[in-house]
């Protein structure tokens, strides 16, 4: 998606010889669906994380490794994994709602910066020997990176768009603007 992203971003302004804005987007008035979105997905992600927990620790995991010490490494990194999962769902739903903005600038930015720290932190990881529980507190990094980014810049983490994004449907339309 970095590529993507990134690459039409610079054709389009190379193309055009300069910056495209985004259209406008109403995040007051989208903020209800937009929270019955983000609830979806965490219950989406609850499940998946609830499945993926059963199965992995349980007997389940032999199904996916017959090595004991793969499987007891496996068991160990599991709230890490369990964690990128759940962030997951979030993380892509605020990216859908760049996208939906075509706020493609952006994103090519947040996506440039989050690789960069990346880069770092697996350079971190291997000179440390943190091993695949490194691995994976990367991987929980950018999930939250992604997240926190994203949602800054679709700005759901102004208080008023926070009120509106768990009213219940309806109740929208009594909050001041």
């Amino acid at each position: 998606l970095l590529h993507e992203v990134g690459l039409g971003e610079f054709l389009r302004r190379l193309r055009r010889g300069r910056p495209r804005t985004a259209p406008a987007f109403d995040t007051v008035a989208a903020a209800p669906t937009i929270g019955r979105m983000l609830a979806s997905a965490g219950l989406i992600s609850a499940a998946v994380v609830g499945i993926s927990s059963a199965i992995i620790g349980g007997a389940g995991a032999y199904a996916i490794a017959s090595d004991p010490s793969v499987v007891a490494e496996m068991r160990k990194v599991l709230p890490l994994v369990a964690g990128t999962l759940a962030l997951h769902a979030s993380a892509v739903t605020i990216e859908g709602l760049l996208l939906a903005r075509r706020d493609f600038g952006s994103l090519n930015n947040i996506y440039a910066a989050v690789a960069a720290s990346l880069v770092g932190l697996y350079t971190l990881v291997r000179r440390t020997g943190a091993g695949l529980a490194g691995v994976w507190s990367v991987y929980i990094f950018f999930q939250l990176s992604r997240v926190m980014l994203f949602g800054w810049r679709a700005e759901l983490w102004r208080p008023k768009i926070l009120r509106l994004l768990w009213r219940p449907a309806g109740a929208a339309e009594a909050v001041e603007a």
